[in-house]
């Protein structure tokens, strides 16, 4: 070989090392510099036959979650106190201001709420608590359509673990 190929082997081993250097840290090398080192790596790969990391890839996008159907049957949820507030009023807002937009009453219904004391909130969170009782009890009655689980296998006892080792149970 003669000193001109012996330095354009020094220099596409020098960028070979320059592209691993890359991958391991891509935050600092910029694309030009990246797709240079590349075609350099892949020249020096092959001629020398080594396998150089292959840069990283783009992460993949999420898969999404299969949405699970819900029950008809099942009791509704219970109902917050500042729901309760909220279906009590909306009503008298509307009324009040029959040109005002969805997420304009709920922003007025939020100041009323905000503006309550504990006595007048008090009402409020009595209809929640009743609330929260029918769906307690709506969902001891309820029964959702579930296959039965399979029996579980009889346990031993702890005399016939003792009985199969061989000891002798202390009780």
């Amino acid at each position: 070989m003669n000193n001109q190929t012996i330095d354009a082997l020094d220099r596409l081993k020098q960028a070979a090392w320059q592209y691993r250097l890359a991958v391991l840290n891509p935050a600092e090398s910029n694309e030009a510099a990246a797709i240079e080192l590349n075609a350099a790596a892949i020249v020096w790969g092959r001629f020398t036959g080594e396998n150089l990391p292959e840069a990283p890839k783009a992460p993949e996008a999420p898969t999404k979650k299969k949405k699970v159907k819900k029950d008809p049957n099942a009791p509704k949820k219970p109902t917050s106190s500042y729901m309760c507030f909220s279906k009590a009023k909306r009503a008298e807002i509307k009324a009040s201001h029959p040109n005002m937009s969805l997420p304009e009453i709920g922003r007025k219904t939020g100041e009323l709420w905000r503006g309550l004391d504990d006595d007048e909130k008090a009402i409020y969170t009595a209809k929640a608590v009743v609330d929260r009782a029918r769906y307690v009890s709506e969902m001891e009655k309820y029964a959702p359509n579930i296959k039965p689980a399979q029996p579980a296998a009889p346990s031993a006892t702890s005399s016939q673990l003792m009985n199969w080792t061989g000891l002798v149970p202390l009780d």
